[in-house]
């Protein structure tokens, strides 16, 4: 995502805490204070909305061969640490199939969590998903949902999405995560029950 660039007085015990620490960088160290209240403090509670959606482009993990995964760059909405691109995980793909699908991914880590038939669908999924208590800020893929067992709520409100009829010519997330095998574009084990959720994972 987009960095944004903040003004705000630096007070003189900041100065001193950074000091002491060894902290080379006031700035730097701002931000790790702020992303361990968010990850281990009380901040991990806080939900995400609302979310304001805009246009951007941003890198989602998708596959040539439906088998290994790498960022691809695409264009879509993003809000938050939500995005939707117009199309499915594999790249390139049939374009009449690419037209009918829309995908919703974790920007951060460019993980996908569903390929749906709607934009609307991608977009409310988004919003209640944003309401969890999940590390949804972080880079490092193995944190956002924390454990295989924490992931229930998530897990049972991806499967309820995915569990409605798409529309004819396009594919729903099931046909893509059994030809994934738990490879680069996933956040799971390949072996737990539940696996064709690509955030999920296990430990």
């Amino acid at each position: 995502m987009d960095a944004e660039t903040i003004t705000l007085p630096i007070r003189p015990e900041w100065r001193a805490a950074v000091a002491y620490l060894g902290h080379p960088d006031l700035a730097e160290w701002l931000g790790e204070v702020i992303d361990d209240f968010l990850e281990t403090g009380a901040g991990r509670f806080y939900p995400l909305l609302p979310l304001a959606w805009h246009e951007q482009s941003f890198e989602a993990m998708r596959s040539t061969d439906g088998h290994t995964y790498t960022p691809h760059p695409v264009r879509g909405l993003v809000a938050g640490p939500f995005g939707v691109f117009r199309g499915s995980y594999i790249s390139p793909t049939d374009p009449k199939l690419d037209s009918s699908t829309f995908t919703l991914c974790h920007v951060p880590t460019g993980r996908n969590i569903a390929t749906l038939s709607r934009l609307r669908d991608c977009k409310r999924l988004a919003e209640e998903l944003a309401a969890l208590p999940y590390v949804w800020h972080t880079t490092e893929a193995e944190r956002v949902l924390n454990s295989h067992e924490e992931a229930g709520p998530y897990r049972d409100i991806v499967r309820r999405y995915r569990s409605r009829p798409c529309r004819p010519g396009s594919a729903s997330i099931a046909t893509f995560s059994r030809r994934t095998a738990g490879e680069d574009g996933e956040l799971h084990r390949p072996r737990l029950p539940g696996a064709g959720d690509p955030l999920e994972q296990g430990r």
